[in-house]
């Protein structure tokens, strides 16, 4: 049985990177009503009519920066609109990174969403068990879609953007009722991984601290204190802080350019909405080893959600 379903994934993943090429040959971002047919036959999914009084669920494979595709899935309609609003993160929808779940694994993840309470309720209210099956195997089709459309698959002619896909629950079955896939050029590969650094990172020669205010005790600043206080001399350390003169001692760099030799290890303590901009900036300057981000405003802590 584990054979067979393998081959049908592998099947499946294949004929979606046909059609998501041939999309892409064509000069259109976007798969025309007959291509998403046989997109969704290849996963032996086909479109129907939604049944009366069903739940509106939103399954959807996207592409990120940071983690690839990700799987999404939640209410959809009006309702997912709503949720993400008056419900924590994991309650409206959940995610997940394609090469990281499976249909089961999925399930569960999905089982902490509001939309799962409303398909229990409305299985319970009519008698029946809920559709567990039916969503796991709704979660793996999408889930051998985007394997056809990988952006870092060896050989990549065309990279999945979106496959979103919307669907109707009425207690026992879930049908996909509509569904849009757009794709795109893969991007460029990655750079490999550099292992070798690892060492600099555990122990570092020369440190860098962006963050560190000059005038109130902030996460930067202590942490710049904290080094000191382990022995750390100052000649080892510095602060990227326009302005230059010093802190605490540790002589401040106006910016990551300006900095002589390499850094073995940055220390950045700023917002979350800062992080993007300088990992850019951290790029471009060329003069860091290792990066230690210690972002606030991600959600770990209450005023920060």
């Amino acid at each position: 049985m584990t054979e067979v379903r393998s081959h049908a994934a592998s099947r499946a993943a294949g004929e979606a990177a046909q059609h998501y090429r041939t999309a892409l040959a064509t000069g259109r971002a976007t798969l025309d009503a007959d291509e998403l047919a046989r997109l969704l036959a290849a996963a032996d999914l086909h479109t129907t009519t939604a049944p009366a009084d069903a739940i509106e669920l939103s399954i959807r494979v996207h592409a990120t920066r940071e983690f690839g595709l990700v799987l999404s899935a939640g209410a959809g309609g009006l309702d997912g609109a709503l949720d993400p609003a008056n419900f924590a993160r994991d309650r409206a929808a959940v995610h997940a990174a394609v090469e990281l779940t499976d249909g089961e694994d999925f399930l569960e993840r999905f089982r902490r969403t509001i939309a799962w309470q409303r398909i229990t309720a409305l299985a319970a209210r009519r008698g029946v068990q809920p559709p567990d099956a039916a969503l796991a195997r709704l979660f793996e089709a999408a889930l051998q879609l985007a394997a056809g459309g990988l952006p870092d698959a060896p050989g990549a002619q065309a990279a999945l953007q979106e496959l979103a896909l919307d669907c109707a629950c009425d207690g026992e079955a879930v049908r996909v009722v509509a569904a849009r896939c757009s794709v795109g050029a893969p991007p460029p590969l990655r750079v490999a991984r550099p292992i070798h650094k690892i060492d600099r990172l555990l122990h570092p020669e020369r440190i860098g601290i962006v963050g560190a205010s000059a005038s109130g005790m902030n996460f930067g600043r202590i942490i710049l204190r904290n080094l000191l206080g382990s022995g750390c001399a100052p000649e080892r350390l510095c602060v990227i802080r326009p302005g230059g003169g010093e802190i605490d001692g540790v002589a401040c760099i106006e910016n990551l350019a300006a900095i002589e030799g390499k850094l073995d290890l940055l220390i950045v303590a700023v917002a979350a909405d800062a992080v993007y901009p300088l990992v850019d900036e951290i790029i471009a300057a060329g003069t860091v080893e290792a990066v230690m981000l210690i972002p606030g405003g991600l959600g770990e802590t209450a005023k920060s959600r």
